[in-house]
């Protein structure tokens, strides 16, 4: 499974983040800020907006996790919902708009969180609701889990209407991502576990995705343009990047010198920002421009970055391991 996939998998013993509010970040270097306040046992970044607001959750000693919110200053606002023990934020939109999910003595909940601070719970009658990304538009996508466990794709619009959906034979829906158009983007799991992806239009057209020579494939990210990325898997098991422009037109790609490579997201000028594995099995940040070009980089002092999100000001944020395996944050100017 690759870690854009994992990093969406709710686990409070694989992703432990910690923050608190109001500290400054820890160092800089190249270009890269990284953070993880006192007191804190872990960080794990998920989204950034054009305005280089980043967001995200962690986790403090006891293990509760708490969402927080680093605006372009550097001051980190921690928040939960009204009774959560375990708060998830999974998306920020460029109005500052987050979108997540938290986890109290009575289930589990979506929630949205205006960029004043205020915070609505919302709900599915028929499925467990569990947010992953928000448009500009206040549109929310994500998983919907019934009953007897299988996930369907949702979208949520600005009015608070869920619909439902997934692509013929799934058995499993993720919905990623959603641009300025209402597009989605995803992957789900047909009969025998073979991962497609897919992009779902405003008016509920079904497109699916599947790499040339893939086995399996999973769309990360999705621009306003419609073009989009993510990762497809060959026969032998090694993991490709790719781009799918709005035509359909397939390119595969792969870091240089790399084991796997794995996009996460992809900004308007079709910036792809990434993590990439080398023969070690040790991940590095990616940038990849619409040209070809890579330019890699790792936080200062760190083992295993992952790559979150990238904005149009090709701005990155994202997550690394230390030396001593604490997960912190961090954030690369273009």
């Amino acid at each position: 499974m690759s870690y854009a996939s994992l990093s969406r998998t709710r686990s409070a013993l694989l992703f432990c983040t910690a923050l608190v509010a109001g500290s400054l970040p820890l160092a800089a270097a190249a270009g890269i800020i990284t953070f993880h306040p006192k007191g804190a046992t872990d960080t794990e970044v998920r989204s950034i907006n054009d305005k280089g607001v980043v967001a995200g959750y962690y986790y403090t000693g006891n293990t509760d996790s708490h969402g927080f919110v680093r605006a372009a200053d550097g001051t980190i606002t921690s928040f939960d919902p009204k009774d959560s023990r375990y708060t998830y934020v999974d998306g920020i939109n460029n109005k500052g708009a987050i979108v997540g999910a938290y986890l109290n003595g009575n289930g589990f909940f979506a929630y949205v969180r205006s960029a004043g601070g205020h915070i609505k719970t919302f709900s599915a009658s028929d499925c467990s609701v569990d947010p992953r990304s928000i448009g500009d538009d206040g549109s929310i996508t994500g998983l919907c889990t019934d009953n007897s466990g299988v996930a369907h794709g949702f979208v949520r619009d600005a009015a608070g209407t869920i619909a439902t959906f997934d692509p013929s034979g799934s058995i499993h829906t993720e919905a990623l991502a959603v641009n300025g158009a209402g597009t989605v983007a995803g992957w789900y799991f047909g009969v025998n576990y073979d991962g497609h992806g897919f992009l779902r239009t405003a008016d509920g057209t079904l497109t699916v995705v599947d790499a040339p020579d893939s086995i399996d494939t999973q769309v990360f990210g999705l621009n306003d343009k419609g073009v989009s990325t993510g990762v497809y898997y060959e026969s032998t098991g090694r993991e490709h990047g790719f781009v799918r422009a709005a035509d359909g037109t397939f390119t595969s790609f792969d870091a240089p010198n790399s084991e796997g490579t794995n996009p996460a997201s992809i900004n308007a000028k079709g910036v792809i920002a990434g993590t990439w594995y080398d023969m070690n099995g040790a991940g590095h940040g990616f940038l990849r421009t619409p040209d070809g070009t890579f330019k890699t980089f790792d936080p200062p002092r760190s083992a295993y970055p992952y790559v979150a999100a990238i904005n149009e000001s090709r701005a990155v944020a994202g997550t690394f391991f230390n030396q001593k395996g604490v997960m912190r944050g961090y954030l690369r100017s273009r």
